[in-house]
């Protein structure tokens, strides 16, 4: 299983979900990314990532102490890899930039919508996840958020599917449908990242009822504040 996201197959995949995911939920954000919006937990999780990845640029030594060493998970049971890999990237300073920024816009849109406890405990357990996964099948030893970012994306058309009137879901159905084939066809590939899409799918699907309750009382609250 490949993780290291660097073929052009990933590439093209990776753009098509994040423009379905921007296309789905365009009516719900009303054309704007407000990012004076985010809570504070928001900029928590991105230092939490952005600082050591930075970081490694100058100082390789955080990378080596931090990133996915399956050797050292098993033999030399340093298991907090499996999460710390999460906050350091193995794309160098292109892929260390494009994950950051595609962390910032998941979380923009996520933190608004989904919320803040759904958000994170989603980014934490799909990156943890696709970790053990990672070691379990032998994958190339490596790092990066965007194993845990992609599901965020991946989960927004099955919000918009949830909360759109009938007559405006066709982007979102058409969204999922996209999600759907990127993550059979990056699996197919034995790309790992199929898997985080496939994840963020699901968890949207199954998270439906909880989309409409929230976006009804969201609704509710800016009538009552008159907006």
């Amino acid at each position: 299983m490949n993780t290291a996201g660097t073929s052009l197959l990933f590439v093209l995949c990776l753009v098509a979900v994040v423009a379905a995911a921007l296309q789905s939920v365009a009516p719900l954000m009303e054309g704007r990314l407000l990012w004076r919006d985010v809570p504070l937990s928001g900029w928590i999780v991105w230092l939490c990532v952005a600082v050591p990845s930075l970081a490694q640029i100058p100082f390789p030594r955080v990378y080596g102490v931090l990133h996915r060493d399956a050797d050292a998970v098993t033999a030399g049971h340093q298991r907090w890899r499996l999460l710390t890999s999460v906050v350091v990237q193995d794309g160098g300073v292109i892929g260390t930039v494009s994950n950051l920024v595609l962390l910032a816009l998941a979380l923009v849109i996520c933190l608004r919508l989904w919320g803040s406890v759904a958000t994170i405990s989603t980014f934490v357990v799909a990156g943890l996840g696709l970790n053990i996964l990672a070691v379990r099948f032998g994958a190339t030893d490596g790092g990066g958020n965007s194993g845990a970012t992609l599901p965020l994306l991946a989960s927004l058309p099955p919000y918009a599917l949830a909360v759109l009137p009938p007559g405006k879901r066709s982007r979102a159905a058409i969204g999922c449908l996209i999600m759907g084939v990127s993550a059979l066809i990056l699996v197919i590939a034995k790309d790992g990242h199929g898997i985080a899409v496939g994840f963020g799918l699901v968890i949207g699907l199954a998270g439906m009822p909880f989309a409409r309750r929230r976006w009804s009382r969201r609704l509710s609250l800016c009538h009552t504040a008159g907006v």
